[in-house]
């Protein structure tokens, strides 16, 4: 006798009328839809299977759709609609299909918008900030580790790295910052905010500095979360 699991079905989707496919070319005050294909390429690294989806901001668009898809599949990740904008919906539906919240919001830079809940039938529910580095780096940092863990039977071992150069935190968050690794060290990579995408390709993952650290000095070592 041997003991077996479900391979979970996972859903991934995307929300927001300012969201275009990537054959699209955007217009004014439009973008392209990448975390969704971000997020999916990362599950599929994992192994799982990926079905992605787009809902628009529309209340009775996001309610239908969810519901469908909280009857089809074992996890939900959503990206976009869980700030305080008038169009962040995510929060208040969830509440309306009886999604019990686990948290909303996490002392931390970026991402702190970060929601998580559980259907009534136990399914996980995790609805991603949208801005594109928000969404990879809680990605990374607390979705993939759960999936290892409670999906894949897997251990989790952070491991920690050593900084390069001295940095001045600012605030009195938790910060993640993106950083490239060295032969023996690593060095942070400097980036405009939680939307430039396009400086994560020089990245290699993110260091995990404390909040009540603010001084830090060349030498000192952190938690590390690589990309996969």
């Amino acid at each position: 006798n041997v003991l077996v699991k479900k391979w979970p079905q996972v859903a991934v989707i995307s929300t927001g009328d300012e969201l275009v496919p990537i054959d699209q070319t955007p217009g004014q005050g439009q973008i392209r839809r990448s975390n969704v294909h971000a997020v999916a390429s990362v599950l599929r690294q994992l192994g799982l299977e990926v079905a992605t989806f787009h809902l628009n901001d529309n209340a009775d668009e996001i309610r239908i759709g969810l519901q469908r898809v909280f009857e089809n599949f074992d996890v939900i990740i959503l990206s976009g609609g869980v700030s305080m904008g008038k169009y962040d919906l995510i929060p208040q539906i969830m509440s309306e299909l009886k999604v019990k919240q686990l948290f909303h919001k996490i002392a931390q830079k970026p991402g702190k918008p970060f929601w998580c809940g559980q259907t009534a039938t136990g399914k996980p529910v995790f609805a991603l900030p949208g801005n594109p580095v928000s969404t990879l780096m809680c990605m990374h940092r607390y979705v993939v580790p759960f999936l290892q863990q409670n999906v894949l039977g897997c251990r989790i071992e952070w491991t920690t790295v050593t900084l390069d150069q001295d940095y001045v935190k600012k605030g009195t968050l938790t910060q993640f910052a993106p950083v490239q690794r060295l032969q023996n060290t690593v060095t942070i990579v400097k980036t405009s905010g939680s939307g430039d995408f396009a400086h994560l390709q020089e990245a290699d993952g993110w260091i995990e500095i404390p909040a009540d650290m603010n001084d830090i000095k060349k030498g000192q070592t952190f938690r590390f979360i690589p990309f996969l």
